[in-house]
C-alpha cells in the first residue's frame, strides 16, 4: 500500500501542477496571522511564488547563492541550519525554537556532521533535529553540526536528479572541509531523498580520494528509498487499477519530477559519469578488505567438469585453491582483476499442475542451486569458475568477492548447477542510477564508514515502505505483530531493533514522554496543527504498543532469525552470513518475484546486503511518519507522537 500511496501522491502533485502552469511549485505555507485552511479544503492563494509540499512542508528559504568552490568563500563563514537564509520567524507557525543559532565554522573543528534534507525540503526540515543535537553535544570539542544548503537554493532544485544533488553536496562538503585545517572525521545524515544524495556524494568523494584525508565515521539514513519506489505487481485489484492509471500519468509525472522521478522508479539511464564511478577502471582500487578462508563447493575451469569440495584463501583480489586447509601448495591461483561476478538464482518451481508434471515428485526432481559464477581471463584465455552458494560461509565468500570486484549481477535460471556453465547471457542494458549506486565507488565508499545506520518506518510511511528503507526484500513485521512492541524509553523504536546499535550515552530527558505536553518547553503550548487533526487519525485506528517492557520482547527477533516472506513461521529462514546480526541476506529466489526488473532489484539487494548495518525500526501511528522520523514540525503534536525520541536515539549512538 505504501507504493500505491506514493504513486497517488505523484498523481495529485501532477494535477496541482497542471491546474496552474504558471506555478510549477507546490502549495503555499499559511502565515501565522492567516486562518489555517482545512487539509482537504481549497488551497490558500500563492504568495511570492513560495510553496510548500503536498503534506505541508515549510517553504524552502530564500538562500543567497552558495559558491561550490572553496576559494570563492571568505576566510570565515557562518553555516547554520538555514545558513544564509532570510526567514521571517512569523512565516512558520511550526517553529518552537525561533531562528536557528549560528554555528561559525572555526579552525579547531575536527568532526563535521552534515545533515541533508529530502525532496522539496530545506535546511529548515532539521530545525528541531539540529537543535537537539547541538544541545546534546554543546560541550563536545571540535564537533560541528551543519545542515547542508546546496540543494535548497531553489524551490524545485531537488527535481533535477539524484546525481546532480549528490555532486552539489560533495562540492559543499569539500568547500567546508577546506575551511577546517584540523578536520579529521566526517559523518553524514540524510532523510528520504537526502539519503540517496548522501550515497551518491560518498561515491563522488571516494573517486576524488576525499577519504584518504578524512576518516568516514557515521552514515545515517532515515526513511530513504535505497531500492527505489516501484509499484508492486500482482497484489490485488486496487494495485492493478493504480498501475493502469499511473502508466497513463507516468509521462506527466516525469515532467514534474524530471530526472528524480524517473530515478525513483528505475526508469532512467545513468549518466556516463555515474557509470564510470560504478564501473571504475583499475586506476581506482577498492579499499582493503580482510582475508577470507574456508571450504567451498567449486567447479574448476575447463576441461574440469563437475563440482568438488576444496579449500580456498582469498587475499586482496587473489583467490587460491587448496586440496586441504593445511596445504601450502596451491592447486589453482586466480587473479580476479577484471572479473565479473554473476549470481544464478533458481526460479521457484511452478505450482500449476499439468499433465506432464502431475506424477513427478517436486521434492525429488526439482533442484534449487544458487551458483556464483566468476567470468574473466586467465593467462589470456576466457575462464569460468562456479561456486555453489548454500551455507552462511558461502554467503560470506560471496560478499567478500563482490566487494572486491565492485558489483554482482543476478540472473534467473532453471536451478540445476550443472547447466550454469555455457549459459549465454543477454547483454546488459544501460543501468539506472540506483543500480549504479550499489556498485563500484558508491559501494566501496559506503563500506569505508565505521557505522552505517538505517532508520525505517515499519508501517504507515506513505512515501518509503519499510523494505526500501531497511534494504530488505520484504517487511518481516507483517508476519509477527508481537515484534512491533516498542521501547518505553524510545516510544517509537521497536524493542527488536534497539540491540542493533550500541548505546554510548544517555541524552533522554528525565521526564517521561507521556507526562510532557511539548518538548522542549519554551512556550506554554504548542502551535496549532495546520492539519486540524487529520494527521492524527491513524493513531486511533492503529495503536502501537507503547506500554511494552523489555521483558515482553520475543525471544528471537527477526534479525536473529529472518523469516522468508512466503512463510509465517520461523521454519523457513533466509540465509544469513554474519553472526553479528548486522549482515542479513534475504533469500534471493523469493525476492521481487512479481517485478519485471527482478534481476536488477536482486542485484541491488545482494550488493547492498553485503555490508553490515544497524537497522533501527521505527513505528508511528499517524500517516506522517515519513516526516516525524526527523521530528519535523513536531510542535504540532505531543512528544509522545513526534519523533524527538528518534533524534535522541541518534544522539545516544553517534560515534564521536
Amino acid at each position: 500500500m505504501s507504493y500505491v500511496n506514493y504513486t497517488l501522491k505523484c498523481a495529485l502533485l501532477t494535477a496541482l501542477t497542471m491546474a496552474d502552469t504558471s506555478k510549477t511549485e507546490c502549495l503555499p505555507s499559511p502565515s501565522s496571522n492567516e486562518e489555517e485552511s482545512d487539509l482537504f479544503g481549497a488551497p490558500p492563494a500563492a504568495r511570492d511564488s513560495e510553496y510548500m509540499d503536498l503534506f505541508g512542508a515549510s517553504p524552502a528559504p530564500k538562500i543567497t547563492e552558495y559558491s561550490e568552490k572553496s576559494e570563492d568563500l571568505p576566510a570565515t563563514v557562518t553555516l547554520t541550519a538555514s545558513l544564509t537564509a532570510e526567514i521571517d520567524e512569523d512565516e512558520d507557525p511550526s517553529s518552537l525554537f525561533g531562528p536557528p543559532p549560528t554555528t561559525p565554522i572555526e579552525a579547531d573543528v575536527t568532526h563535521l556532521v552534515v545533515l541533508q534534507h529530502g525532496l522539496h525540503g530545506s535546511p529548515r526540515d532539521y530545525h528541531t533535529f539540529e537543535f537537539i543535537l547541538k544541545q546534546v553535544f554543546a560541550n563536545e570539542p571540535g564537533l560541528c553540526i551543519v545542515a547542508a544548503q546546496s540543494n535548497a537554493t531553489e524551490s524545485m532544485l531537488t527535481h533535477d536528479g539524484i546525481d546532480a544533488g549528490g555532486i552539489r553536496l560533495a562540492n559543499e562538503i569539500e568547500s567546508i572541509a577546506a575551511l577546517c585545517p584540523k578536520l579529521e572525521k566526517i559523518s553524514l545524515i540524510g532523510h528520504s531523498l537526502g539519503g540517496l544524495y548522501v550515497r551518491y556524494c560518498i561515491g563522488v568523494l571516494y573517486g576524488r580520494r576525499f577519504f584518504d584525508r578524512y576518516k568516514p565515521l557515521n552514515v545515517i539514513t532515515l526513511a530513504t528509498p535505497h531500492l527505489g519506489i516501484r509499484v508492486p505487481f500482482k497484489r490485488g485489484s486496487l494495485n492493478a487499477v493504480v498501475n493502469t492509471l499511473s502508466s497513463k500519468l507516468l509521462d506527466r509525472i516525469r515532467d514534474v519530477f524530471r530526472s528524480t522521478g524517473a530515478q525513483f522508479v528505475l526508469q532512467d539511464q545513468a549518466t556516463p559519469q555515474t557509470i564510470d564511478l560504478a564501473h571504475p577502471n583499475i586506476a581506482i582500487d577498492p579499499p582493503p578488505f580482510q582475508d577470507a578462508t574456508g571450504k567451498f563447493e567449486i567447479q574448476l575451469p575447463e576441461p574440469n567438469d563437475g563440482y568438488c569440495m576444496l579449500f580456498y584463501r582469498l587475499h586482496a583480489k587473489h583467490l587460491s585453491v587448496y586440496f586441504s586447509d593445511i596445504d601450502e601448495d596451491t592447486l589453482f591461483e586466480f587473479d580476479l582483476t577484471g572479473y565479473e561476478a554473476i549470481l544464478f538464482v533458481p526460479t521457484p518451481p511452478s505450482t500449476i499442475e499439468t499433465e506432464a508434471n502431475q506424477f513427478i515428485d517436486p521434492f525429488e526432481s526439482a533442484t534449487n542451486d544458487t551458483v556464483l559464477q566468476l567470468k574473466g581471463f586467465h593467462h589470456g584465455e576466457k575462464m569460468d569458475i562456479e561456486i555453489r552458494i548454500e551455507t552462511n560461509v558461502d554467503w560470506a565468500l560471496c560478499h567478500a568477492l563482490l566487494l572486491r570486484l565492485g558489483s554482482l549481477r543476478c540472473v534467473n535460471y532453471c536451478g540445476d548447477k550443472s547447466r550454469v556453465r555455457g549459459t549465454i547471457l543477454t547483454p546488459r542494458p544501460i543501468p539506472s542510477l540506483l543500480q549504479c549506486l550499489a556498485q563500484g565507488c558508491f559501494l566501496w565508499g559506503y563500506s569505508l564508514f565505521k557505522r552505517r545506520s538505517l532508520y525505517s518506518n515499519i508501517f504507515f510511511d506513505i512515501q518509503v515502505p519499510y523494505s526500501c528503507g531497511s534494504i530488505r526484500s520484504y517487511n518481516p513485521y507483517k508476519n509477527n505483530a508481537a515484534t512491533c512492541a516498542t521501547s518505553p524509553f524510545y516510544p517509537h523504536i521497536t524493542l527488536n531493533s534497539l540491540s542493533n546499535a550500541a548505546f554510548l550515552r544517555d541524552t533522554l530527558p528525565k521526564q517521561k514522554w507521556s507526562e510532557m505536553d511539548v518538548y522542549p518547553v519554551f512556550k506554554s503550548a504548542p502551535s496549532k496543527s495546520r492539519f486540524n487533526g487529520w494527521a492524527n487519525y491513524g493513531q486511533y485506528l492503529f495503536q502501537s504498543n507503547k506500554s511494552a517492557s523489555p521483558a515482553s520482547s520475543p525471544s528471537s527477533s527477526y534479525v536473529n532469525a529472518p523469516q522468508s516472506p512466503s512463510s509465517h513461521s520461523a521454519s523457513v529462514d533466509s540465509p544469513r552470513a554474519d553472526e553479528s546480526n548486522q549482515v542479513i541476506v534475504d533469500n534471493p529466489e523469493e525476492a521481487f518475484v512479481d517485478d519485471p526488473l527482478q534481476d536488477v532489484l536482486r542485484g541491488m539487494l545482494m550488493n547492498l546486503q553485503a555490508l553490515p548495518y544497524e537497522r533501527i525500526d521505527v513505528i508511528f501511528d499517524g500517516v506522517l511518519g515519513h516526516e516525524r522520523i526527523i521530528a519535523k514540525r513536531h510542535t504540532a503534536f505531543t512528544p509522545n507522537e513526534s519523533g524527538v525520541d528518534v533524534v535522541h536515539h541518534i544522539a545516544d549512538t553517534l560515534l564521536l
